[in-house]
C-alpha cells in the first residue's frame, strides 16, 4: 500500500521480511521494485525481531468493529476456499492423474487503494492479483491473472498512476494506467539463490484488441558478506503493442542492524523501438518494528538518456508503513510521498498520501 503517491515510484509495500514468511522466488513477485520481495527478505532481521503478539485490531472492544471483522473473515475463509478448489480443478485438468502432490495452494490478493493529493483530488482503486497452483505440471507451471502491470520498470519519470495500488506501476512503458493480464509462468530452474521463468499470455488493455507478451527473467543473489548481499535480475521482454525492452536490476542490501536494512537499488530499462534508456536509483532504509510492523523511507531518482541527451526528470522522497491489521490476511499502508519535476524546475513539489488496505483470500489452514 504505497501511500503518498499511490504508486508506482513510491517505496510501496513496507519490507514484508518481518510481515511473510519466506516464500520461494516463485511466488508472484511485486511490481513495485521499492517493496522488499518476500524471497529476499533479511532472514536475520525476522528472526531477532521482537515478537508482537496482538495484530492492531485484534482486541478492538468496539462491538461494530467486532461483527465487521467476523463478517470479512467469513468472507475471506469462503473466497480462500473457492480460490483454492477452482486451482485444485485446474490442476486436474492440466496435469497428470497423480494424487499424492504437495500443494502449496491458490490465492487471491485484492488492494484497494485511495490516494489523496494537494490539489485536493481523490482517487480510488480496486487491483487484483491471482495465482493459481499446478503442482500436477511437476511444480514448473503456474497460472498468473493480475488487474496490474508486473512493470519492467516501476518508476517511469516519477509518474504515479492514480488507478494502481503501491505494490504495481503503470505498464511497462508507463503509457497505460490500467492492464488486466492472463498468463502462464514457467519454472525452468529454481534454486537457493537463483531461478529463470518464463512467461506468456495476453494484456487486455483494449478488451477486442488483446497484446500477447512474453517475458524471460532470470534472478541471482549472491551474499557478498555476513551483512552484504548482492542481487540482480535481468529480463528480456516483448510485446506485440511496443516491441522489445531489455531490463536490468542490481540491488545491494546492506543489514545494518538485526532490525535495519540500508538498500540500494539501481533500474534500467532499454526499449528497442524507442531507442531510449530510463534509469532509476534509489536509496531505501527499512526498519522492522516488529513481526507485524514495518516502515520504509525513500528517496528515488529517474534518468532519460537517449543519443542526444541525458535528462534528470525527477526526484522523490517518501515514507510507507505498513501493518498487520488482522491475523494474517488483512494488511493496511500509508505512505505520504513529495515529487520535485524537471518540467517544473523542481520548484514546487507534489504531495500525495496513499492509503491501502489489502486482502489475501486462501484456504484456511
Amino acid at each position: 500500500m504505497a501511500v503518498l503517491g499511490l504508486g508506482i515510484g513510491s517505496l510501496p509495500s513496507v519490507a514484508l521480511a518481518s510481515l511473510d514468511k519466506i516464500t520461494p522466488p516463485d511466488t508472484i513477485e511485486s511490481a513495485d521494485k521499492n517493496r522488499l520481495p518476500t524471497d529476499q527478505a533479511p532472514q536475520n532481521a525476522a528472526e531477532k525481531t521482537p515478537q508482537s503478539t496482538e495484530y492492531l485490531l485484534q482486541n478492538s472492544q468496539s462491538p461494530t468493529l467486532k461483527l465487521v471483522l467476523n463478517k470479512l473473515e467469513k468472507w475471506q475463509a469462503g473466497m480462500g476456499q473457492y480460490v483454492d478448489s477452482s486451482g485444485e480443478r485446474l490442476d486436474r485438468f492440466f496435469g497428470d492423474d497423480e494424487f499424492d502432490v504437495t500443494r502449496k495452494g491458490s490465492r487471491l490478493d485484492l488492494l484497494l487503494p485511495t490516494t489523496f493529493y494537494d490539489n485536493g483530488k481523490t482517487t480510488t482503486g480496486l487491483n487484483f492479483r491471482a495465482q493459481i497452483d499446478l503442482p500436477r505440471t511437476n511444480h514448473r507451471w503456474k497460472i498468473v491473472l493480475t488487474s496490474f502491470e508486473d512493470s519492467l520498470y516501476d518508476d517511469q519519470s516519477g509518474q504515479t498512476t492514480p488507478n494502481n495500488p503501491n505494490t504495481a506501476s503503470t505498464a511497462i512503458s508507463g503509457e497505460e494506467d490500467q492492464t488486466t493480464s492472463l498468463g502462464a509462468r514457467y519454472m525452468l530452474f529454481t534454486k537457493k539463490n537463483s531461478f529463470s521463468h518464463l512467461d506468456f499470455g495476453l494484456k487486455f488493455t483494449d478488451l477486442i484488441d488483446p497484446n500477447p507478451f512474453g517475458r524471460f527473467r532470470t534472478r541471482f543473489k549472491s551474499e557478498l558478506s555476513n551483512k552484504l548481499s548482492s542481487r540482480t535480475t535481468n529480463d528480456v521482454y516483448l510485446e506485440r503493442a511496443r516491441g522489445g525492452a531489455l531490463d536490468t536490476e542490481q540491488v545491494f542490501d546492506y543489514q545494518l542492524q538485526s532490525k535495519q536494512l540500508l538498500r540500494s537499488q539501481t533500474s534500467g530499462v532499454w526499449w528497442h523501438e524507442r531507442g531510449d534508456y530510463l534509469l532509476n536509483q534509489k536509496g531505501i532504509w527499512y526498519n522492522i518494528i516488529n513481526s507485524h510492523r514495518v516502515r520504509a523511507y525513500y528517496i528515488s531518482g529517474n534518468w532519460e538518456i537517449d543519443n542526444e541527451n541525458t535528462n534528470f526528470m525527477d526526484v522523490s522522497i517518501g515514507m510507507n508503513w505498513r501493518e498487520k491489521l488482522y491475523k494474517e490476511w488483512l494488511f493496511g499502508e500509508i505512505e505520504p510521498k513529495a515529487i520535485w519535476r524537471e518540467d517544473d524546475n523542481f520548484q514546487t513539489p507534489d504531495l500525495s498520501l496513499m492509503l491501502q488496505l489489502e486482502m489475501r483470500f486462501y484456504p484456511p489452514k
